[in-house]
């Protein structure tokens, strides 16, 4: 069973993707680089995908990861939504 995916983590994986870069979404999302690193960790591990990959040098969303991250999108607004991957209630 998956674990529900909270918003902060979820807010962490946006950023990211939107700035492609932990040093400025951190200072984005007023959060060290340690604890957004933890976050990215941790989503991966709850997920059991990897959302972000390195390639040439540059940090780069998966296919997985923009299919989650779009889901995040889309639900994050709704309604005060806590999780955007089904399986949770």
């Amino acid at each position: 069973m998956q674990e529900c995916v909270g918003v902060a983590l979820q807010l962490a994986a946006i950023t990211l993707s939107e700035e492609l870069d932990y040093a400025r979404a951190a200072e984005k999302l007023h959060v060290s680089l340690a604890e957004l690193t933890l976050h990215i960790v941790e989503l991966k591990e709850l997920l059991q995908l990897r959302i972000f990959e390195m390639e040439r040098g540059s940090l780069v969303v998966t296919k997985a990861g923009r299919i989650f991250l779009n889901e995040c999108r889309n639900f994050l607004p709704r309604n005060g939504q806590e999780c955007c991957h089904s399986g949770c209630q």
